[in-house]
């Protein structure tokens, strides 16, 4: 699915000034300029960019500028930040996956570059875009996409795009520069902070869990999640790989089934364990017992009748044996007879 959500709603706390002098050391990014962005040099001729709690990468090529994303929370100062590096022009646009708070502002880049994606995430797009209405926005469709893997070398510069499974999303792509020893995967890994609401709204708990060890295989040593202020490192995925694991360890903790003893009631039905066997009958609460209506009454026929039927029904729903049946049967009868 394609989905949007915007910096305002969903990442105020980061900014929001009753919060910014409490945040840890650990979890503080550089000072974003009044501007309201920061693009520095990581290595290599790779840049990153920082704004309004999202961030992306580009790489300056002998041949052009080859670009990551293009989160609309950062919007055209992501043209601005590339121009204060160099006046080369866009050839190659990547996708991390197909979601609209990262990519949504990739429409800005010269009709000539080259989108790259995995193949799903084109397709997801497609979709949207033949059942989009009039006047929608959405990305360019990837002109180039791959299954599993691609390695594509720009002019003097290297990247390669994998896909290991489903995680955050369909298209979740690992972007990978291993000259530079930079790693981007997006929506996963958040250096200095807890996972977002609901594990960033990770489609696949269990592949967000597990590919920790993916992140981990690689060999990098600067890591670009996609979100909060600062860039990550190995230490920061270690950090959160344990985090998961606890979480992981105290759900199911909490989850573990209680035994059943001799007996347990719900609502109003009885549960017996008898050697093993589980067997049910109904439940008499004498405090909450319903009154019911004697064999002679002054009621009209029909609201008699339907008493019986009700707790002859109930009898029959809830009496796993014959035995049981019997026994609530006779119970109805005797209750009637007492009230009369």
């Amino acid at each position: 699915t394609v989905h949007s959500r915007t910096a305002a709603s969903n990442y105020f706390f980061i900014y929001a000034p009753a919060v910014v002098d409490g945040i840890p050391k650990n979890a503080r990014g550089p000072l974003i300029p009044d501007k309201g962005y920061l693009v520095q040099h990581i290595r290599g001729g790779v840049y990153w960019v920082v704004g309004q709690a999202f961030q992306t990468m580009f790489l300056v090529s002998t041949e052009g500028v080859i670009v990551v994303d293009a989160p609309p929370a950062i919007g055209k100062d992501y043209l601005k930040a590339i121009l204060e590096v160099t006046d080369k022009p866009v050839t190659h646009v990547l996708y991390s996956h197909e979601h609209l708070d990262h990519i949504g502002s990739s429409g800005m880049f010269p009709k000539g570059a080259v989108y790259i994606a995995r193949k799903r995430v084109a397709d997801i797009l497609s979709t949207a875009k033949a059942s989009a209405t009039v006047g929608s926005s959405l990305p360019p469709i990837p002109t180039k996409t791959f299954k599993k893997k691609l390695s594509l070398t720009v002019g003097n510069q290297t990247f390669e795009m994998a896909y290991h499974g489903l995680n955050h999303s369909p298209g979740n792509t690992f972007i990978y520069l291993p000259k530079q020893k930079v790693l981007m995967f997006v929506d996963v890994v958040y250096p200095g902070w807890f996972p977002f609401d609901e594990l960033g709204y990770a489609e696949d708990v269990y592949g967000f869990i597990k590919v920790h060890d993916t992140i981990l295989k690689y060999n990098f040593q600067t890591f670009v999640g996609g979100h909060v202020t600062r860039l990550g490192t190995r230490k920061d995925v270690l950090v959160q790989k344990q985090y998961m694991s606890d979480l992981l360890s105290a759900a199911n903790e909490a989850l573990i089934t209680p035994e059943i003893g001799a007996s347990v009631t719900f609502l109003d039905v009885l549960i017996k364990n008898e050697n093993g066997q589980l067997s049910t009958s109904v439940y008499h609460k004498e405090a909450a017992e319903p009154c019911v209506f004697p064999f002679m009454s002054d009621h009209l026929r029909h609201t008699f009748n339907n008493i019986v039927q009700g707790t002859l029904c109930r009898a029959i729903r809830y009496s796993s044996t014959l035995k049981a049946f019997n026994h609530e049967r006779r119970a109805i009868k005797l209750t009637l007879l007492y009230n009369g």
